[in-house]
């Protein structure tokens, strides 16, 4: 084996910023002038070394057409219980992420961003001893990939908060930070966490789904195909792709390419597009209501047509999703001009309740059938 022996004498004049360090080797008669402050920093405590960011992180845009990056959570799936009870479950699919967890949804994109936002910014602050007693309050597990969980448990907020630092002139006052005592399961090192921002990993769930049926623009439709029971029409927007990024989108110029290929009534169609970006849902849980029984009085169909709908595939028929009214099949382009990607979006139109001004409906593969507002015809 090799000793290395590391020392800083003192001489006269010279303060810690410009005194060498000195190297010997072996206990040898020659030593080696090094850079000052190199033995100070192999002098630093064990805990100096150990890993504080808890959950794996990867920067991306904030939001399209930024530049701006943002510290999210790179995982497979994240999970948060509070005081016991698990509170919901997402995980990235190959589109995404999405709620597995209690029900499969679409997740809204501001939410999610905030969630993987805050696991992300969880770090061991500073390590402690043991506490006499520890009863973790919130659980926060992360799928790494290949099994590998990382699970983090937290104790209750520690009493008297860390004072926020001195605001810098014209910037806003931060609020009193929050810590807690925390642990990773498995392991006997405990530390503190700041849970200041620690409520964007616990939102409610109707905040966490997506309240929109199909989310996209307008302006990046590049055909609609619409199936119902008189037909199909498929539809293309052939206008001219812009020139410069920043200018703004051209107008659409639609053309009916099936069943026939002809000039297609633009203002029409950009009225359906629209409709269909402007969709809300006033309920997700509709299909489910309906198959449970729970919403039979407000359906109007009685306390023996609740039992009725608890039959296979009955509630999708009186919601009208077995046979929709109408399929709506968006090819959309999005991204950078010269990195366009394409995806489908598919909307099914059920049963229109002109009384209650609601339109059922589903997106995509999500099994949740939905009552929307904002359709008119």
């Amino acid at each position: 084996p090799m000793v290395l022996d590391l020392g800083t004498g003192p001489i006269a004049g010279q303060t810690r910023f410009d005194r060498p360090t000195w190297l010997r080797v072996n206990n040898g008669r020659q030593a080696w002038r090094l850079s000052p402050g190199l033995a100070s920093l192999l002098a630093r405590p064990a805990d100096y070394y150990m890993q504080r960011r808890l959950f794996p992180s990867v920067r991306e845009l904030k939001e399209e057409g930024s530049v701006a990056r943002a510290p999210r959570l790179d995982a497979k799936s994240l999970s948060v219980e509070e005081k016991g009870e698990k509170l919901f479950e997402v995980r990235k699919a190959a589109s995404g992420w999405e709620l597995s967890y209690p029900i499969r949804d679409a997740l809204d994109p501001q939410t999610r961003d905030r969630l993987l936002e805050a696991a992300a910014d969880l770090w061991a602050e500073k390590f402690i001893d043991a506490p006499r007693e520890f009863k973790p309050e919130r659980v926060v597990t992360v799928d790494t990939g290949g099994g590998q969980l990382t699970v983090l448990e937290v104790g209750p907020d520690l009493p008297g908060g860390k004072p926020p630092p001195i605001p810098l002139p014209g910037m806003p006052e931060e609020k009193e930070r929050k810590r807690a005592v925390a642990r990773l399961r498995g392991y006997d090192r405990y530390f503190e966490v700041d849970t200041t921002g620690m409520s964007a990993l616990t939102p409610d769930l109707g905040s966490l789904r997506d309240s929109q049926l199909a989310r996209f623009r307008a302006e990046d439709v590049k055909e609609l195909t619409i199936q119902t029971s008189k037909g199909k029409v498929v539809l293309r927007n052939e206008s001219k792709p812009k020139e410069m990024p920043d200018d703004p989108p051209p107008p659409p110029e639609w053309k009916i390419v099936a069943p026939i290929q002809a000039p297609a009534d633009s203002q029409a169609v950009d009225r359906v597009v629209n409709a269909l970006t402007s969709l809300n849902a006033v309920d997700r849980d509709a299909g489910m209501k309906t198959r449970l029984g729970a919403a039979a009085a407000a359906l109007g169909v009685g306390p023996l047509g609740a039992a009725w709908l608890l039959g296979a595939d009955r509630a999708e028929g009186y919601l009208g999703m077995a046979t929709p009214g109408a399929t709506l099949t968006a090819v959309v382009s999005e991204g950078p001009e010269k990195q366009k990607k394409q995806r489908t979006v598919v909307v099914r139109l059920g049963r229109h309740d002109a009384a209650g001004k609601k339109l059922y409906a589903t997106s995509g593969d999500w099994p949740c059938a939905m009552s929307a507002a904002g359709w008119s015809g």
